[in-house]
C-alpha cells in the first residue's frame, strides 16, 4: 500500500496524469485491436507497439530518475503503432468510405478498428503533455522507505 501511495505522491496533472491516461489508453487500444485480427487489414505490429508503449511508460515511471523521460518512449511507440495501423488499414478506409466520407459510414466501421485508431491518436496527444511539462511538483521528493 505504501508503494502505491508513494507512486502517485507529488505528481503533476500535465506531466504525469495525462500521459498516464495515455499509457492506459495505449494498452487498451493494443489489446482491443486483437478483436480485429480476423480481418485482412490487421497489423500485429500495431498491437505490439501499442502494448509496448503503455508498458514502457508504466515501468519507467516506477523509477524516480526515469519518470521525467517516460513519456518519450510512450509517444514514440504509440506513433509507430499508429503508422502501422494506417499502413495496413488504409484500404479498409477506402472500402468504408467508398465514394465519400459520411458519418453513417463512420459509425458502420468495425469498432475493433475504430476505437484503437481514435485511442492511439488521443494517446499521442496525451503523451505530448508529458514530454514538455514537468512530471513532479517542485520541492516534493519521493518518500524514502522507513527502516524497521
Amino acid at each position: 500500500m505504501n508503494l502505491f501511495r508513494t507512486y502517485f505522491k507529488g505528481r503533476t496533472v500535465l506531466g504525469f496524469y495525462l500521459p498516464f491516461a495515455g499509457a492506459l489508453l495505449a494498452l487498451f487500444s493494443g489489446f482491443f485491436y486483437f478483436g480485429f485480427s480476423a480481418s485482412r487489414y490487421y497489423s500485429p505490429m500495431m498491437a505490439g507497439f501499442a502494448i509496448a508503449a503503455g508498458v514502457s511508460f508504466l515501468l519507467l515511471s516506477l523509477f524516480p530518475a526515469a519518470t521525467r523521460w517516460a513519456s518519450i518512449p510512450l509517444f514514440a511507440f504509440v506513433f509507430v503503432a499508429f503508422l502501422f495501423l494506417v499502413k495496413d488499414g488504409y484500404l479498409y478506409f477506402s472500402e468504408a468510405f467508398y465514394g465519400k466520407f459520411s458519418l453513417e459510414a463512420l459509425f458502420k466501421m468495425d469498432p475493433f478498428f475504430l476505437y484503437p485508431l481514435l485511442g492511439s491518436i488521443l494517446s499521442i496527444i496525451l503523451s505530448e503533455f508529458g514530454i514538455y511539462a514537468p512530471s513532479r511538483k517542485k520541492g516534493i521528493e519521493p518518500v524514502a522507505k522507513e527502516a524497521n
